[in-house]
C-alpha cells in the first residue's frame, strides 16, 4: 500500500505499508510481517521505520512528529492515556541497549529485579560499574552497588539543606541514622530519634551537638576499657 503526493512536477512516494511472508508457509500456516516506511525530509525514497513481526514483536526505528522530540519512542498524553505499559505475562524481560548493543538496563520479569549495566541482577536494584568478583549477598538486600574499582553513594543538595540516611521500623519514624546539616556543616549520628554524637569543625562530641574540644563527652562518663571481660579492670574513667 503506497501513499503518493505531488512534489511540484511529479508524484513521489511519501509512505508505504508492506506485508510480506516472513518464515516458511504451509498448510494453515502463513507467517506474515507488516513493515511501515516513511520518506525523510530531503528525499523521495521511503525508509523502514517500524515493523510488526509474525510473533507480535514490534520494532521501532524512530518515531518523530512531536515538536521538540527526537527520541526513539515517545508516549505523550494526559493521565492514564500517556502511560506506557509493558505486560510480561509470559516472563519475558525488558532490555535496553545503547547504539553499540551494550546492555544498559534489564528488568528481569521472573524475579522482579532491575539491573543497570547488569545482566543478572541479584536484588531489587543492582547497579554494576564492573564485576567485583564477589558473590555473597546479605539476606534482605534491596540495593546493590557493585564495581571492580572505587565505589560509593554521593548525596548532593544546596548548602543550607539537610542530607541524611535514616533507618526506621514499623513503630518509629527515623529511629536511627546519619544526618548532615549543611547550614552548620555538622555531621550527626542519631539513635532513638535523638542526636547522640556530632562531628563539627574538626571536633567530635558525644552528647554535645557543638563540641569545642577534639573529643568531648557531655552529661556523662568517658571511659577507656582495655579488658572487655571486666569493665573495671585496666580502665581509665573520667567523670
Amino acid at each position: 500500500l503506497k501513499f503518493k503526493g505531488a512534489n511540484g512536477d511529479a508524484f513521489s512516494e511519501g509512505a508505504r505499508i508492506e506485508a510480506a511472508i516472513s518464515g516458511t508457509p504451509g498448510n494453515d500456516d502463513l507467517p506474515t510481517s507488516l513493515t511501515f516506511y516513511t520518506t525523510p525530509d530531503g528525499s523521495e525514497t521511503p525508509a523502514v521505520n517500524a515493523r510488526i513481526e509474525p510473533n507480535g514483536d514490534f520494532g521501532v526505528r524512530k518515531l518523530k512528529g512531536i515538536s521538540g522530540v527526537a527520541s526513539d519512542l515517545h508516549v505523550s498524553g494526559a493521565g492514564a492515556a500517556g502511560d506506557l505499559k509493558i505486560n510480561n505475562g509470559d516472563g519475558r524481560d525488558v532490555l535496553v541497549y545503547n547504539g553499540s548493543s551494550t546492555l544498559i538496563m534489564k528488568v528481569d520479569a521472573d524475579v522482579a529485579r532491575v539491573g543497570i549495566t547488569e545482566d543478572t541482577p541479584e536484588c531489587a536494584l543492582h547497579i554494576t560499574g564492573g564485576n567485583s568478583g564477589l558473590s555473597s549477598l546479605r539476606g534482605g538486600t534491596k540495593i546493590l552497588l557493585e564495581d571492580s574499582d572505587e565505589n560509593g553513594i554521593f548525596l548532593r543538595s544546596t548548602a543550607s539543606k539537610e542530607q541524611h540516611v535514616y533507618f526506621a521500623n514499623s513503630s518509629e519514624n527515623a529511629n536511627a541514622g546519619m544526618q548532615f546539616q549543611g547550614n552548620a556543616n555538622r555531621l550527626n549520628l542519631l539513635a532513638n530519634a535523638v542526636t547522640i554524637a556530632s562531628l563539627h569543625g574538626g571536633n567530635f562530641g558525644v552528647g554535645a551537638t557543638s563540641p569545642v574540644h577534639k573529643f568531648q563527652v557531655q552529661d556523662g562518663d568517658a571511659a577507656i576499657v582495655t579488658n572487655s571481660a571486666d569493665a573495671n579492670a585496666k580502665s581509665l574513667i573520667f567523670t
